[in-house]
């Protein structure tokens, strides 16, 4: 940026890059590195969800802070994480590791297995699995509320009581969404032209 600081700053919203980012083409993946490098810009417009607008998901709310440390970003890095992968969520930034951008729609679920029901497959790039014969992308819903030495930036981690995290649709409405969603459901909503027949009702 012309050896200029450029202000940012932290956010309690962040967007869907599954909805709004761009896979690599070489390989179509959508991994947090390759947003974080590849496509901080995206490229779909609202207009191009074919799910429609009011069964996508384009924002949630996301703790500012994950995790109890303070990182600091370093040479295209962030410092300062200890144990579990600590993070923040910067409105703007450039040059910098997926740890301190705010997004969602990387982390994987896979329903035929349960070993990454509380924290996901984050390090995919790829969240298609098959289940009874049908392939299609399955995204980790917001988690169980966890102490903060547990979390992970990857999860949404609820800020309500209740387990509740509110999320923007593409028609401008707002949903209240329970950490117990479906995985079926909340899939659906973070892909905007997957084709699934579950809605947002």
């Amino acid at each position: 940026m012309g050896g200029q600081l450029r202000p940012v700053s932290l956010t309690s919203y962040v967007p869907n890059a599954r909805a709004f980012g761009k896979k690599v083409p070489q390989d179509q993946t959508q991994s947090v590195w390759n947003v974080a490098w590849d496509n901080a810009s995206g490229e779909k417009k609202i207009g191009s969800f074919s799910d429609g607008t009011s069964n996508t998901i384009v924002e949630v709310e996301k703790p500012m802070i994950t995790g109890d440390q303070v990182i600091t970003g370093n040479a295209w890095a962030t410092t300062g994480s200890m144990g579990k992968t600590d993070g923040a969520n910067l409105w703007a930034k450039t040059d910098m590791a997926p740890e301190a951008q705010g997004f969602f729609g990387c982390n994987c679920n896979d329903p035929n297995v349960t070993w990454d029901d509380e924290e996901g497959q984050w390090w995919r790039g790829d969240c298609k699995f098959t289940v009874s014969g049908t392939t299609r992308e399955y995204y980790q819903p917001p988690a169980r509320n966890r102490p903060r030495d547990q979390q992970i930036i990857w999860n949404i981690y609820p800020i309500h009581t209740g387990g509740i995290v509110n999320a923007l649709l593409g028609d401008g409405s707002v949903r209240s969404i329970s950490n117990n969603i479906d995985l079926v459901t909340w899939s659906a909503m973070v892909t905007p032209s997957g084709g699934e027949p579950e809605t947002a009702n």
